[in-house]
């Protein structure tokens, strides 16, 4: 919930800043939203299984969850367009 927000007012500065992504579609604005949550499906589907069958437990999926988070933050905070952002924020989304 708290990345939904954050992103909703991050969302005015991505799509008229000047030297950002540019002039943003609609279909581009609600993919970039959404794409979180879509990541958040894959990754509670993926969780108990990586679990049970790597016998990594809660805390072992709990920091492999903790360095995917990262890499999604970096890929997010170098993103040079709308594909680039959207990859980071479905790998931040699997990490949730």
């Amino acid at each position: 919930g708290y990345d939904t927000g954050v992103v909703s007012g991050a969302m005015l500065q991505i799509k008229t800043a000047s030297q950002g992504l540019g002039v943003l579609t609609v279909g581009e604005q609600e993919i970039i939203v959404s794409s979180t949550i879509g990541g958040a499906i894959f990754g509670s589907l993926l969780s108990g299984e990586l679990q049970k069958r790597l016998l990594v437990g809660r805390r072992g999926a709990i920091l492999i969850g903790s360095c995917l988070f990262s890499v999604g933050a970096f890929i997010m905070g170098l993103s040079w367009g709308v594909f680039s952002l959207t990859v980071g924020r479905v790998v931040v989304g699997v990490a949730v």
